[in-house]
């Protein structure tokens, strides 16, 4: 499971609001119990290869607060669970995902927090949120 992360000062790590400002990414994994943390350009220096790389470290869940539209259905297409994080910090939400709390990020959530309407084509430069 990977988060998008603000920043990493012990005890007040903060989910990023979207992979875009991400400074680091969080990867869980839930079998071992284990954190690793890594620089956003550790991943995949092109965000075009983002979704390859994912799963070659096979992460297959992302939990995020915030992801545009077209980034969700870019994930969900390429069979990743996206699930919407409750608030910004990543302890409680990584407890969370591991008692099935987080819900699937919809389409319509994804849309309604990036300031468009009806789909992806009613964005402006001025609604969204990106």
């Amino acid at each position: 499971m990977l988060l998008p992360v603000a920043g990493k000062e012990t005890g007040r790590e903060k989910i990023a609001r979207g992979f875009h400002n991400a400074k680091l990414v969080c990867i869980y994994d839930s079998e071992s119990k284990a954190f690793e943390w890594k620089e956003t350009s550790e991943i995949s220096p092109n965000p075009g290869d983002l979704t390859h790389e994912l799963k070659r470290l096979q992460i297959n869940t992302i939990i995020s607060g915030y992801i545009p539209p077209m980034v969700l259905q870019i994930f969900t297409r390429n069979g990743f669970s996206v699930l919407k994080a409750r608030g910004r910090n990543v302890h409680e939400n990584i407890s969370f995902f591991t008692q099935n709390q987080l819900e699937s990020f919809t389409s319509q959530a994804a849309r309604e927090l990036w300031g468009c309407e009806s789909g992806c084509n009613s964005c402006s430069s001025t609604s969204c949120k990106n």
